[in-house]
């Protein structure tokens, strides 16, 4: 529990300004410790970053990546493109 507050501590306020919701976050943090046994603080600011890189959707190299992963961010609703929700 230490952990995952820590993680939420480092993170929250961003994960906040781009909307992710307490139970996404959460998600987040919590499987990324179990998977990589890192501790909270660390985990928390991967996150952050992350987060803040994920920012620029407009990134070609990374639109490209996705769409090749089959995992695209946008999709079009009703003629217009928008953020998929996840």
């Amino acid at each position: 529990m230490v952990d995952m507050a820590e993680g939420m501590s480092k993170a929250g306020t961003v994960a906040s300004s781009y909307r992710v919701s307490v139970e996404d976050l959460s998600a987040m943090i919590g499987t990324m410790e179990a998977v990589t046994k890192s501790g909270g603080s660390e985990v928390g600011n991967a996150v952050k970053a992350i987060l803040i890189n994920l920012q620029n959707v407009t990134s070609d190299k990374m639109v490209k990546t996705l769409d090749a992963a089959n995992a695209s961010m946008t999709e079009f609703v009703d003629g217009t493109e928008k953020l998929r929700n996840p």
